[in-house]
């Protein structure tokens, strides 16, 4: 299990514990969730940060921000159908698999910027976002409120 997997991690003293939410660029999927939640992150942006925590040690949540599967899924691929929980027979998911990512270090930067970048754009939100998030350099360290 990923329990036992990290708890045998966590007997050596220099470890560092990686827990990942990332999906294939595009998606690969022919249907989005609308009503599940995650922090999905796309394979090479999720490679990027685990690079900058190479020689850190601890438990860090990789992910992206927090939204539908759906949502996130039009970011690669624009003919993505949309599905609900309640569509999906014989299996039982949650609705929200959101990842705390206030410890990742980066992350948290990055995540506090949106949220600043989110509050003082109105109509060009969503192309500052992208720019961001794709960004491979480390931004500079915000104060946090």
């Amino acid at each position: 299990s990923k329990l036992g997997g990290e708890c045998s991690v966590r007997l050596y003293k220099n470890s560092c514990i990686l827990r990942l939410a990332m999906i294939k660029n595009p998606f690969p999927h022919k249907f989005g969730l609308v009503d599940s939640y995650k922090s999905s992150i796309f394979i090479e942006d999720a490679a990027k940060i685990c690079a900058k925590l190479i020689d850190k040690t601890g438990t860090y949540n990789v992910g992206g921000e927090s939204m539908s599967i759906y949502e996130f899924a039009k970011k690669s691929n624009k003919d993505i159908d949309k599905i609900f929980l309640k569509d999906i027979k014989n299996v039982k998911m949650p609705s929200n698999v959101t990842m705390n990512l206030e410890k990742t270090p980066l992350l948290a930067d990055v995540f506090l910027l949106l949220r600043r970048l989110r509050e003082n754009c109105v109509q060009q939100n969503a192309t500052v976002i992208c720019c961001v998030l794709q960004n491979a350099h480390p931004l500079p360290q915000a104060k946090r409120s």
